[in-house]
């Protein structure tokens, strides 16, 4: 259908008035509505959007539900420090067993199996790391000391033993040389052979003649 406009009706020269407004828009900017299904109220969500088309266009794609964007509510990490996240597998549990932890990084590494060995004195009031029947627990080197000093088991570590040298070895054994359980054997006050080599590994606390059949004291240390 086709509609004339004579020049009455609100049609005038200078334009198209609707009531009292006169309709300024071209027909090719009527026409940008052609085929718009939105209402009033679809349409009002963009009143007061400043945001590019550049900007609209970060959303393309997005499936994330308004709950799912409000975690981020509040965030100030960086992407880098999110990047640090990438291929952890610990669980929430795991990572929580951090908390509260003062340790520093090299006391930690203290540890490591590879750790060389230093020869810090000891001295009363230091500690020992313990695995109690499963629990780790520090104990001091005087817990440490009465428990080796107080044990009564045969060939026990900590414990004394009269021994001597049965079988030559080439030259005699000072005091404070530590010599392996094998190469010794149990003796009496009259130096006779008790029958038996100790286990472990036992420290001279006197003197050993090489070969000879005289024993003498030596506390096992390990």
């Amino acid at each position: 259908m086709t509609i004339l406009l004579d020049g009455t009706n609100g049609v005038t020269t200078a334009g198209i008035t609707l009531g009292s407004t006169a309709i300024a828009s071209t027909g090719a900017e009527i026409n940008i509505l052609d085929g718009v299904t939105s209402t009033a109220a679809e349409l009002n969500i963009l009143d007061g959007v400043t945001s590019t088309t550049a900007e609209l266009n970060i959303l393309d794609g997005v499936t994330s539900t308004t709950a799912e964007l409000n975690i981020l509510d509040g965030v100030t990490s960086t992407a880098a420090e999110l990047n640090i996240l990438d291929g952890v597998t610990s669980t929430a549990a795991e990572l929580n067993i951090m908390d509260g932890v003062t340790t520093t990084a090299a006391e930690i590494n203290l540890i490591d199996g590879g750790t060389a060995r230093g020869t810090t004195a000891l001295a009363d009031g230091d500690g020992v790391l313990i695995n109690d029947a499963g629990t780790m627990r520090m104990t001091t080197v005087q817990t440490v000391k009465t428990y080796m000093g107080t044990s009564t088991a045969l060939d026990a570590v900590g414990t004394y033993g009269l021994l001597l040298l049965p079988s030559p070895t080439g030259s005699d054994i000072d005091a404070g040389v530590n010599v392996a359980g094998s190469a010794l054997k149990y003796c009496n006050t009259n130096n006779g052979h008790y029958g038996r080599s100790p286990a472990g590994t036992w420290n001279v606390r006197g003197f050993l003649d090489s070969g000879v059949s005289i024993g003498t004291v030596l506390v096992r240390v390990a």
